[in-house]
């Protein structure tokens, strides 16, 4: 939670005391905020939002009432959520998903690394024999790091650091991304992340009264969402890690002198890391600060999906 805080304190710093976009008071017309349904991420919304508005009269002025805290309304969607949840029940994907990690390259790589998959079973006693046995484990173990918490003692640093890099890649080959000598899968792609491109894409096209939509979701989301601007743009902005905590990816809207509309992207992998512009990650925006709206939706325009049902059937 004070990661989050942290985050909406910097959030706060560039919309509300520097672009001055949106009001230090909470005020609906502003701002709508929408969440996956984990707990974790409902938090996560309140706690950024709790320090983008440490200025808001918006509150209760009576005895008792924590300072400056004005409670938001926080928008979810229903179960399954393939809006924001990646992992949302998709046969044609899992389908996708087995298929690519029974390819050779795949194969060949996680028997090149199986030693570590044997330490984490000798360490924990499980009777684990595969990558994707120890992947939930180790992800444990990251939240465990970031907090300063002692890890077990068979886990090394070099061990742990492995681990990290291997399982990163795993994660992203898994997902569809161009790694390990495999190209992009834009169907996996597409099942994964296309109702949320669909989202922000409309949101590109429309006219709206708010000024600001926040999504509060997984470090998958994040990274589906990269897959989707470009072969590269996850690793170019990321590199071969995963989002860390707090992670924050923006898309900004702007006009510019002649009346076209371009996009800036920016993005922050922790709550203590400054926003850095990373435009140029989109494909066809190299070296580009904004870029034209139009070259971006033609990015991520071939990743909308307009009905996730008939898409997730099996083949």
């Amino acid at each position: 939670m004070q990661q989050h805080l942290i985050n909406g304190l910097k959030l706060k710093a560039r919309y509300v005391d520097e672009l001055k976009l949106v009001n230090a008071t909470y005020s609906p017309y502003d701002i709508h905020i929408r969440s996956a349904l984990h707990d974790r991420c409902l938090q996560s919304a309140a706690a950024d939002f709790a320090g983008f508005y440490s200025d808001s009269k918006f509150h209760p002025q009576g005895g008792g009432w924590p300072k400056n805290w004005t409670p938001l309304p926080i928008h979810t969607n229903t179960d399954p959520d393939h809006e924001f949840e990646p992992d949302a029940p998709c046969a044609r994907a899992k389908q996708i998903e087995n298929e690519r990690l029974a390819r050779p390259e795949y194969l060949n790589y996680e028997q090149q690394h199986i030693d570590i998959v044997q330490a984490f079973a000798k360490g924990t006693g499980e009777p684990w024999t595969k990558w994707w046995d120890i992947i939930q484990y180790v992800g444990t173990l990251v939240c465990e790091n970031a907090h300063g918490l002692t890890l077990p003692s068979f886990v090394t640093p070099q061990l742990y650091n492995d681990t990290i890099s291997i399982r990163s890649t795993i994660i992203d080959y898994t997902a569809g991304m161009a790694i390990l000598q495999a190209l992009q899968n834009p169907e996996l792609i597409r099942l994964r992340a296309g109702v949320l491109i669909k989202t922000l894409t409309g949101l590109f096209r429309a006219y709206t009264d708010e000024k600001l939509y926040a999504y509060s979701v997984h470090d998958s989301t994040i990274s589906a969402t990269l897959y989707a601007l470009g072969v590269t743009a996850k690793m170019d902005v990321i590199g071969a890690g995963q989002p860390g905590y707090a992670a924050t990816l923006i898309f900004e809207l702007w006009k510019m002198d002649d009346g076209s509309l371009a996009i800036k992207l920016l993005y922050a992998n922790t709550a203590e890391e400054a926003l850095k512009t990373v435009t140029s990650s989109i494909q066809g925006c190299a070296g580009k600060d904004l870029c034209p709206l139009a070259t971006v939706r033609g990015i991520m325009d071939q990743f909308v999906v307009q009905d996730i049902d008939k898409a997730c059937q099996a083949q």
